[in-house]
């Protein structure tokens, strides 16, 4: 190894050992270029270092294509697995952090020495166990959790993390007996015992909650809500407005405290009404279309004992469909000291006035909001009832930002032009976001989320109107602002794949993919609606159609393998990566994804002529044809699909049923002929 080299790496590995982790991938880029980083021995611990530099910035990406090319290579890739470990536990991808922290475990095992790996050691060994009890805990595993996070412990007896994780464990199964026990021992044996403080109080002490809401003609969803609060909340008042279904009754059976207040079309009075009539240490909010997460609750607790803390912002999740899939996301003021006396301002997105002082602190405790899966109809009238309450309210006053912003994301939501949507709004919806913009500040605390808002409304506005120039400007105009706001970041990457700019659209959609990878709602300060918070199935599958163009079918398979891991059945991309296996003649690969494009998704002629051509291959000339024609009944003119079953009766010489099939592709434009 050449001397400046050496010296290189030495530097490198006294940043790495210093935990100066934003300074050592600074360091090692410039010497990228000057040292050919090759797989050979000598340039093995260089490789290892930009393994972790990569993986600490959360740039993992490349984090992970680094990692992958060593692994195949070395024969002892301990660093690797480790950091790919820690790559996809950030992406949330917890079957390959199984599958990388076991085999990092199964390799440490049989290691005698480091061997110039830097995650050989006692502690990597525990954050390893614990990394595997975090995966096995959010997949429901939660015996195979207790087992990893105690192993955790047994190694590294002075690490606090594993503590942490295995009582919050215990909290949400409601097993505090067990819970205080291991406090206790971490008490004792840990150099870090602050949060484990924090947790001992939370299993000793415990404010009183006071839930507040404000229903009408809730039976459906109103029993479900109070589920997932009775055992936490002291009490429940709920402020009817006049149902006439059992709303009232069920509320009752839950031993809720139920008054009565007549429909007056104004959402603040109603409820600063309810939070009136509290007599509990907090006020908390909630509606009948929301659900906490038990599991969440013991980290609220743990920070409503807080005598520091006043006002606390947890993270609301609009969720859709029988998955319950997360489409949109913000921030939202759910919770405060009764002494606040805090109260609601506007008509409708009523909005609570903190002040210019009030500090608020944001929790990382999710509530699942169902308000936008609602049937049809009562979409449209939720629609309409809003709609017309925004327009009452900026006649009153036409510089109400708020509204404005509120107004055209109500105008986004209206699906009486069918497909149209949302074009025929579109004009309304980018002057009202303009307005809002215009008067607004980034600047101002009480005004910077709806400036931020309404600069992506402009911008997807003018995306929708194919105005790739001011929907790019807007779009970059925010994330001067906001560089991780990912809504405007997403759209990017569509503006230029619109217009075929491959390269633009790539680095656009890589840079949505490295921030949402950092991107944690509990950090978030801006009080932002995110409606892109995880759209990684539509951007991978979006870089896989790019690489396909590219002619890269190995490049796509990855972005779609990625896509699939996001979401198993995104529109397509199972029936893209068929296509790919089938023309590598990877026919097991080829008719496995057309099936799930089937099965998860939805029927495409593609993966049913696809499938169709497999079973011929396979001589199974039944399913062959039951497949043919059901493509056909699909897309009646569909000429591939024809043409491909004419070839497949010729083969099989039934030559008038060809020919009759051939006669109907007549009435198919630009159709082909096989016979």
């Amino acid at each position: 190894m050449s001397q400046s080299k050496s010296k290189i790496i030495h530097k490198a590995e006294k940043i790495y050992f210093s935990n100066n982790n934003n300074e050592l991938l600074a360091y090692l880029v410039p010497h990228l270029e000057k040292f050919n980083i090759s797989d050979e021995q000598e340039d093995k611990i260089f490789n290892h270092l930009f393994a972790f530099a990569y993986a600490f910035q959360n740039k993992l990406e490349e984090a992970e294509r680094h990692c992958q090319s060593c692994v195949q290579v070395e024969s002892n890739p301990l660093d690797h697995y480790f950091v790919l470990t820690y790559s996809h536990l950030s992406l949330r991808e917890y079957d390959k952090v199984l599958k990388y922290s076991e085999q990092y475990v199964a390799l440490y095992t049989k290691m005698k020495d480091a061997d110039f790996n830097y995650a050989y050691s006692k502690t990597h060994l525990c954050q390893m166990h614990n990394c595997i009890g975090s995966a096995h805990m959010e997949l429901g595993n939660q015996e195979k959790a207790i087992e990893q996070f105690s192993q955790a412990i047994k190694i590294e007896k002075e690490n606090h993390l594993p503590y942490l994780n295995l009582v919050n464990l215990y909290i949400n199964n409601k097993e505090f007996e067990q819970a205080k026990k291991i406090v206790h021992k971490g008490m004792k044996l840990c150099s870090q015992v602050q949060e484990l403080r924090l947790l001992e109080k939370s299993l000793t002490e415990r404010p009183s909650i006071s839930a507040c809401m404000i229903v009408k003609d809730e039976e459906e969803l109103l029993p479900e809500c109070l589920d997932s609060i009775r055992d936490w909340v002291d009490e429940i008042i709920i402020v009817d407005t006049g149902s006439s279904d059992t709303t009232v009754e069920i509320a009752k059976s839950y031993g809720a405290k139920v008054y009565h207040q007549e429909w007056e079309g104004n959402f603040s009075k109603h409820r600063n009404y309810s939070t009136s009539l509290a007599t509990s240490d907090w006020v908390f909010i909630i509606d009948a279309d929301e659900r906490m997460i038990p599991e969440d609750i013991p980290a609220l607790m743990q920070a409503l004992q807080n005598e520091n803390v006043s006002i606390v912002s947890i993270n609301v999740f609009n969720v859709y469909g029988q998955k319950e899939a997360a489409s949109t996301f913000l921030p939202s003021v759910r919770l405060w000291r009764r002494t606040e006396n805090l109260q609601y301002e506007g008509v409708v997105h009523n909005l609570l006035n903190l002040g210019n002082e009030q500090p608020v602190v944001r929790v990382n405790v999710r509530m699942k909001h169902l308000g936008y899966d609602l049937t049809k109809e009562k979409m449209h009238e939720k629609y309409v009832r809003t709609k017309k309450l925004l327009e009452q309210q900026l006649e009153e006053n036409s510089n109400n930002a708020f509204a404005l912003y509120n107004y055209a994301q109500i105008l986004k939501a209206d699906r009486t032009q069918g497909e149209d949507y949302p074009l025929h709004n579109n004009e309304l919806i980018i002057s009202s976001a303009k307005k809002a913009v215009e008067l607004t500040s980034p600047n101002e605390n009480s005004e910077r989320h709806i400036h931020l808002m309404c600069l992506d409304q402009a911008a997807w506005g003018y995306f929708h109107n194919q105005d790739y120039e001011n929907a790019l400007q807007y779009a970059n105009q925010a994330l001067e602002h906001k560089k991780n706001y990912l809504d405007p970041l997403v759209l990017i990457g569509h503006i230029y794949a619109q217009q075929k700019m491959w390269a633009e659209a790539k680095a656009g959609y890589i840079a949505y993919i490295e921030q949402q990878a950092k991107y944690s709602p509990e950090t978030e300060i801006d009080s932002l609606i995110f409606s892109h918070i995880d759209d990684r199935a539509s951007v991978y599958y979006s870089l896989g159609l790019i690489a396909e163009t590219e002619k890269d079918s190995q490049l796509a398979k990855s972005y779609y393998l990625k896509s699939l891991d996001a979401d198993s059945g995104f529109i397509e991309t199972n029936s893209r990566l068929a296509q790919i296996y089938y023309v590598e003649n990877d026919l097991e690969n080829a008719k496995k994804y057309y099936h799930q494009q089937i099965e998860l998704s939805h029927k495409t002629c593609d993966a049913l002529v696809g499938l169709a051509s497999i079973y011929c291959f396979d001589k199974n000339y039944e399913k062959a044809e039951s497949y043919y024609k059901e493509a056909i009944a699909l897309e009646e003119f569909n000429s591939n699909a024809k043409v491909q079953f004419v070839r497949f009766l010729i083969s099989m010489q039934r030559i008038d049923e060809a020919q009759s099939v051939q006669n109907s592709l007549t009435d198919i434009p630009n159709n082909s002929t096989v016979m």
